[in-house]
């Protein structure tokens, strides 16, 4: 008897996805940040622009955002002056209608700027000049130059964000000292046998589960999905059967049979929150990140202190999952923002814990040139 498509899907979620490692499989392999600097697809120079800040920006690029949408742009003013804006067309409005999270991208942004630039030998002066959420002009940026820092860029090219394979065992006492004092009485460790610990694998589906039943935000996801090679090396952005962790067969069986429309079904959604509703349950336990407010300084300040602390867990063997549904869903939101002083507002929802093996990052970025102004 014949495998239904309904069913293939169901095994290739489960059983299949352990193949992914395998040597045979290497077919399988779908598109990945490499396939971005090879051959025709390497990045676009910028005229006018030294290489030292074409790669600067580069770097910068590779900071996190909701469904890889790198919802920035750079507006060169002079040499070493430059504004950084929200690019309004790469939002997403079912979601972060708020542009909360877009903002706190592009904090984590700057981050990765600024570091990038300190290690090249320059001094980041940031401004802060955005005053509301929907302002397209939010940062301005002067690059003065001084000594090299000696910040180690490998830790932006070698962040990744991963969902899958995390151990239990909490994290270690050191490990969690040093991640909290990032920003301390922002950043709280919560380890998975807590009671905070407890009641969030159960909110974190059951908000999931509701935000994939809405059309207009499955919609959108949909939109972000780049199930094809030539969809990936076209856009630059979204998310691809790789960074969405469906490897091996059932990354083949995606890519090859699937389109852009299957993700508004049932099957893909039901396969979905089963999915994200096990891995709420594995892991070491939660980082909360708050913040005092919600203004744009506050979203710039919390998107920074984020990237900050993501761009060491992976040479501490801890790897960082997002699941932000939470704080996107008003009903929920607002049940977890009551357990919080007033003066408190929880911005980032993190699932961590230790890996055997750390993988390479895979997602597809934008040339410079692309989100550059001049």
């Amino acid at each position: 008897m014949g495998t239904s498509r309904r069913e293939f899907i169901r095994m290739a979620g489960t059983g299949a996805l352990i193949l992914g490692f395998s040597p045979v499989l290497g077919g399988c392999v779908g598109v990945t940040r490499s396939d971005m600097t090879s051959g025709s697809t390497q990045e676009v120079p910028v005229p006018g622009l030294e290489a030292s800040m074409a790669e600067i920006l580069r770097l910068a690029s590779l900071a996190p955002s909701g469904h890889n949408m790198q919802p920035w742009f750079v507006r060169r003013l002079k040499p070493y002056e430059y504004v950084i804006g929200m690019d309004k067309a790469r939002l997403l409005p079912a979601v972060d209608p708020d542009n909360r999270e877009a903002i706190l991208s592009i904090g984590a942004f700057v981050e990765n700027l600024c570091s990038a630039a300190s290690s090249f030998g320059y001094d980041a002066q940031v401004e802060v000049i955005g005053t509301s959420a929907s302002d397209e002009k939010l940062v301005k940026l002067t690059l003065t130059k001084t000594k090299p820092s000696g910040f180690p860029i490998s830790r932006i090219s070698s962040r990744r964000t991963v969902k899958k394979g995390f151990q239990q065992n909490p994290l270690s006492a050191d490990h969690t000292n040093t991640l909290t004092a990032v920003w301390p009485g922002h950043i709280f460790y919560f380890n998975q046998d807590s009671r905070h610990a407890k009641c969030l694998p159960d909110w974190v589906a059951e908000s999931f589960k509701y935000q994939t039943s809405r059309d207009d935000a499955q919609r959108e996801l949909a939109n972000c999905i780049r199930l094809k090679k030539s969809d990936a090396l076209k856009f630059r952005y979204g998310l691809t059967t790789e960074s969405m962790e469906i490897t091996g067969v059932a990354g083949w069986y995606v890519r090859t049979f699937m389109n852009n429309e299957d993700v508004m079904g049932t099957t893909f959604r039901n396969q979905g929150i089963d999915q994200y509703s096990a891995m709420a349950k594995q892991g070491a336990g939660w980082i909360i990140i708050t913040s005092e407010g919600n203004t744009v300084t506050d979203l710039i300040e919390t998107g920074r202190r984020f990237e900050r602390m993501a761009l060491m867990v992976r040479e501490m063997g801890i790897a960082i999952h997002p699941m932000t549904q939470i704080l996107e869903e008003k009903r929920w939101r607002d049940q977890y923002t009551s357990l919080h002083r007033s003066a408190m507002e929880p911005q980032f929802i993190l699932r961590v814990g230790y890996l055997d093996s750390y993988p390479d990052p895979v997602s597809i970025r934008r040339p410079v040139a692309w989100f550059l102004q001049t």
